[in-house]
């Protein structure tokens, strides 16, 4: 009878383990709206909308808008250097509503930084979203004005950006591109037509052949 007694003890034991070692697999979520494959993204019960980072003077603000929050215990702002390995540097609690906006601002980013958000919901499942990238505060570098914009004549003064071609790239903040153009730097103010643009929230993204290696927000009004 004490064998038979043991015997069903281990046999509990080894259930009860497979049950947690399953709930701790499921709970590794993926990323949102498509930043990858691995994990499975209905346990966190979010979708992302985007994922924006804009720069300021001296600081960088961060701002992502979801839909369908149910059950979600906080979000946490990550950030990398070499874009695989990320750290924890800001967190807030879920709203749980049927949409809502999240935004926080950090110190200045003098070096290029990969930023991410990290969903968990209230049983400890996460999952995360698509990695956005910035190339780092550069003010003074290069300037648009007017901004907000009125009007469809955006004035670029290069400022101390080394001379040579860039490209300029105009997206709004869920990357839909509405414009890009080739510039020469030059000491003088240049004049760039981009046409009407619908009233909203834009970044203009400066590259030097493939490399980034600026980003301004605009807004348009």
């Amino acid at each position: 009878m004490k064998n038979r007694s043991i015997h069903i003890l281990r046999l509990v034991a080894v259930f009860v383990i497979s049950v947690l070692s399953t709930t701790l697999v499921k709970a590794q979520g993926g990323p949102l709206d498509g930043g990858g494959s691995d994990g499975d993204t209905t346990l966190v019960p979010v979708k992302l909308i985007n994922l924006s980072v804009s720069e300021g003077i001296d600081n960088v603000t961060i701002s992502w808008n979801t839909i369908g929050e149910t059950q979600l215990g906080s979000y946490t702002l990550e950030k990398s250097e070499n874009g695989s390995t990320f750290s924890g540097i800001f967190t807030t609690l879920a709203k749980n509503t049927a949409s809502a906006s999240y935004h926080t601002t950090i110190d200045k980013v003098n070096s290029a930084s990969y930023f991410r958000i990290k969903a968990t919901d209230i049983k400890g499942g996460f999952t995360y979203s698509p990695i956005k990238y910035f190339g780092g505060n550069k003010h003074g570098s290069i300037k648009f004005f007017p901004n907000p914009l009125v009007g469809n004549t955006l004035h670029i003064s290069s400022g101390n950006l080394l001379t040579g071609k860039y490209k300029i790239v105009l997206c709004n903040t869920i990357g839909q591109r509405f414009f890009a153009s080739e510039i020469e730097v030059a000491s003088t103010v240049q004049d760039l037509k981009i046409g009407k643009l619908p009233v909203g929230s834009y970044n203009i993204i400066i590259f030097s052949g493939s490399t980034i290696v600026e980003t301004k927000a605009l807004q348009v009004n």
